[in-house]
């Protein structure tokens, strides 16, 4: 994929791409106000967090991803993507990596990564991917809270610019729109 930019002015920020027929891609300008409290992000029920990942959950997080995306995808998918989770841990950059988690009863249940992007222009952008929820905790809200969690994050570190690539009626719902 190939992304150009154009700038429009300091806050509106015009992204291009091309893209394979049929995919999806999606762009925030970085971030919108959250539609959730603070009170809402951190304590989604009592004994849930929201937090950046600790190394030493790096195993946990891994079979997070392997099972989530095998319930849904194949056990071969799961793999690859527990593999790919492990790879960006072990081999990225601390400064070009964010991992988030949101933890209940001492249980990581679900996981974000945004990484950093690079253009020719210089500004802050990171992509999110991939995204895990425990099979058992789908469909409660804490994808969209962790994923506004994280983008909450980012921009009190300065990041401008979150990409991501999926489903538009899901990433929508946290401020993302088609490109």
């Amino acid at each position: 994929m190939k992304i150009n930019q154009n700038y429009k002015s300091k806050f509106n920020i015009c992204v291009e791409a091309e893209k394979p027929a049929g995919s999806r891609v999606l762009l925030a300008q970085h971030p919108r106000p959250s539609r959730f409290s603070a009170h809402d992000l951190r304590s989604l029920g009592e004994n849930m967090k929201l937090t950046k990942y600790n190394p030493k959950n790096t195993s946990e997080i891994e079979q997070l991803f392997i099972k989530t995306f095998s319930d849904s995808e194949g056990q071969s998918e799961g793999h690859l993507i527990g593999r790919l989770v492990r790879d960006f841990i072990d081999n990225t950059d601390p400064k070009d990596l964010y991992c988030f988690v949101a933890i209940e009863d001492k249980q990581i249940i679900g996981s974000i990564f945004f990484s950093r992007m690079t253009f020719e222009e210089n500004i802050s952008a990171f992509i999110l991917a991939p995204v895990a929820i425990h099979t058992d905790y789908q469909k409660k809200g804490i994808g969209q809270k962790l994923i506004n969690f994280g983008l909450q994050t980012l921009k009190a570190d300065g990041v401008k610019l979150a990409l991501t690539y999926g489903d538009p009626n899901f990433y929508s719902k946290v401020g993302f729109h088609v490109v």
